[in-house]
């Protein structure tokens, strides 16, 4: 040192400065002569490389072997499909989508004792969807629904997350979006082991991906609707002052201006918050034909009069841009 040497107190304060590490220093020797100079960015850089070093023998002391060998692709099977299924929310919705050529209808299992959704000319269509959150105190009131609504002569039922996967065994089950199908194996996976009868596939998807997916089950896309975005305990209905029995929507807008609806959760206590705009894209008809799957409506805000609107735009080709949409994430 020229002037000012190195002493332990100044080694130490460097060495220990571990915090933005996983390492926290609790032993430290420090042997050195006097008379010797070290600078602080010098000390720095022995504490990077050394804890470095510790972590790339850490990282190669745990490495584990797999005998994985990798998902190979089935082509054996691809089915596509066209057409349109309609998830409604309401009772007037049904009736309206009734009007038109759905291969599919999904109606909420709570709808089903304030609906004739067992009129011959839609009952061989009828899909029940399953709440998106069933607590055990809820299950048997919905075991009740859907048991009655099998000996009535509808056994198909929409479910959400793979704890409904055990009602495969006693019914036709469908996949909804929920499941997050995002490739061919995940698909293929529920197809052999459940027998799924179809699957909506994840709407954070590209068109491009859905396109080249191999298809083992049939398969649906979005192509409108206002999405869920969230569901909570908590009652935002209750907490803007207003009934959240009555089953009205409400609506909440966020800091720039964009109104989100929020409606009840079936006969659960909790709140379905929806995207602000919805998903349209009935002027892609053309692109939408060549995925292999069918287009689902995805009903929820709309009265009977928009229903039929939309359903004449989709199936007549006949494109009306609302004055808000978005396109999901299916052109990225």
């Amino acid at each position: 040192a020229k002037t000012k040497s190195v002493d332990e107190e100044f080694i130490k304060t460097q060495l220990l400065k571990t915090g933005g590490t996983p390492y926290n220093i609790k032993n430290l020797e420090i042997d050195i002569s006097d008379g010797l100079f070290l600078s602080k960015s010098e000390l720095n850089e022995i504490r990077r490389n050394s804890l470095s070093v510790l972590e790339e023998k850490i990282i190669d002391n745990n490495k584990r072997e797999s005998d994985f060998k990798g998902l190979e692709e089935d082509e054996s099977v691809n089915i596509k499909t066209n057409g349109y299924t309609a998830f409604v929310s309401s009772v007037e919705q049904l009736n309206a989508v009734a009007e038109f050529d759905f291969e599919r209808i999904y109606i909420p299992c709570e709808l089903l004792d304030d609906t004739d959704c067992f009129k011959e000319n839609i009952k061989d269509k009828i899909i029940v969807a399953l709440p998106e959150i069933i607590f055990d105190g809820e299950l048997e009131k919905v075991e009740k629904i859907i048991s009655k609504a099998k000996e009535n002569g509808i056994d198909k039922l929409l479910i959400n997350n793979p704890s409904q996967l055990k009602y495969a065994k006693d019914y036709k089950v469908f996949l909804s979006y929920r499941f997050n199908i995002w490739n061919e194996y995940s698909l293929k996976f529920y197809k052999d082991k459940y027998n799924v009868s179809a699957a909506c596939l994840s709407p954070e998807l590209s068109l491009k991906s859905i396109t080249k997916m191999n298809k083992a089950a049939e398969t649906e896309i979005i192509a409108y609707g206002h999405i869920p975005v969230m569901i909570t305990e908590n009652c935002i209905i209750k907490n803007t002052g207003k009934c959240p029995c009555n089953s009205e929507f409400v609506y909440i807008t966020d800091r720039i201006g964009a109104k989100f609806p929020v409606k009840k959760a079936g006969n659960a206590c909790r709140s379905i918050l929806y995207n602000s705009v919805p998903i349209y894209l009935a002027d892609k008809k053309n692109i939408l034909n060549n995925t292999g799957c069918m287009m689902n409506l995805y009903f929820t805000v709309e009265n009977a009069e928009n229903v039929k609107k939309i359903c004449k735009e989709y199936f007549e080709n006949k494109a009306d841009m609302p004055e808000s949409f978005t396109r999901g994430h299916y052109f990225k």
